[in-house]
C-alpha cells in the first residue's frame, strides 16, 4: 500500500502535469494568434496566464510542505526538488506566451508590414519541444528529454536566423520599425520558451538517472 508521501507525490505529479498542459494549450494559442492576427485569441492567453499564475505558486507551496514535513530523501527528494523547478519553468512558458500575446496585439494595432519571414520551422520546434518536454516528465523518459535538448539548439539557431531576417528588414522599412520590433521580441520569447524545454529536460534527466547534466556535462552527486 501507498505511503501518504508516495500519494502526496502522485498528486504532485498530476498537478504538475495540468500545469504544463494550460502552458502547452498557452503557447498554442499564442502562435495561432499571431499565425491568424487574432486579436480576440491574444487576449484570451492574457487573460489565461492568471491560471498559470495561480497554479504555480499553489504547487510551490505544496512542494515546499513536503519537504518540511517528510524530510524526504533519496529518488523521493530528487522528485520533489525537480518538480519545484519544473513549475517555476512552467510558469515562465506561460509568461513568454502571453508576451507573444501582447505583442500580437501590438502589431494587430499598426499597418501590416506585408513581409514574409521563414518562421514555420521555428514555430514547428519550439511547439515540438513543448510538447515532449511534458511527454518526457510524465513518462520520466531521460532520452526523450536528451531529444528535446537537442531539438532546442535548433529552435536557437532557427530564432537567430529569424532575428538576423528580421533586422535587415528594419534597415531596409523604417516606416516599419514598430512592427519589426514586435517581430523581434517574438522571436525572443520563442527562443526563450525552447530556453525553458531545455531546462525542464535536463530536470528530466535528473530525475531519471540522478545525473546532473547542465552546463554541457554529466554530473552524479555524490550520497554520503
Amino acid at each position: 500500500m501507498p505511503s501518504h508521501l508516495e500519494r502526496q507525490i502522485e498528486r504532485l505529479k498530476s498537478e504538475v502535469m495540468r500545469l504544463g498542459t494550460l502552458a502547452e494549450e498557452s503557447v498554442q494559442k499564442s502562435l495561432r494568434a499571431m499565425e491568424n492576427r487574432d486579436t480576440a485569441l491574444a487576449e484570451q492567453v492574457i487573460a489565461e496566464d492568471r491560471r498559470i499564475d495561480e497554479l504555480e505558486m499553489d504547487l510551490e507551496e505544496e512542494c515546499l510542505k513536503l519537504l518540511a514535513l517528510y524530510q524526504p530523501v533519496a529518488t523521493d527528494l530528487r522528485y520533489i526538488v525537480s518538480i519545484l523547478k519544473i513549475n517555476s519553468d512552467l510558469e515562465n512558458i506561460g509568461d513568454q506566451a502571453k508576451k507573444i500575446g501582447r505583442r500580437v496585439l501590438s502589431l494587430c494595432s499598426q499597418p501590416a508590414h506585408g513581409l514574409m519571414f521563414e518562421r514555420s520551422k521555428l514555430i514547428e520546434r519550439t511547439s515540438w519541444s513543448v510538447k515532449h518536454c511534458l511527454d518526457a516528465m510524465l513518462n520520466l523518459d531521460a532520452e526523450l528529454a536528451r531529444k528535446v535538448i537537442d531539438v532546442e539548439a535548433q529552435v536557437d539557431e532557427l530564432s537567430e536566423a529569424l532575428a538576423v531576417q528580421v533586422q535587415n528588414a528594419m534597415g531596409k522599412e523604417p516606416r516599419h520599425t514598430g512592427s519589426l520590433l514586435d517581430e523581434l521580441s517574438i522571436c525572443s520569447h520563442l527562443e526563450q520558451i525552447g530556453d525553458y524545454t531545455k531546462k525542464i529536460a535536463e530536470d528530466v534527466v535528473y530525475m531519471s538517472e540522478a545525473k546532473i547534466i547542465r552546463h554541457g556535462g554529466i554530473h552524479v552527486p555524490k550520497h554520503h
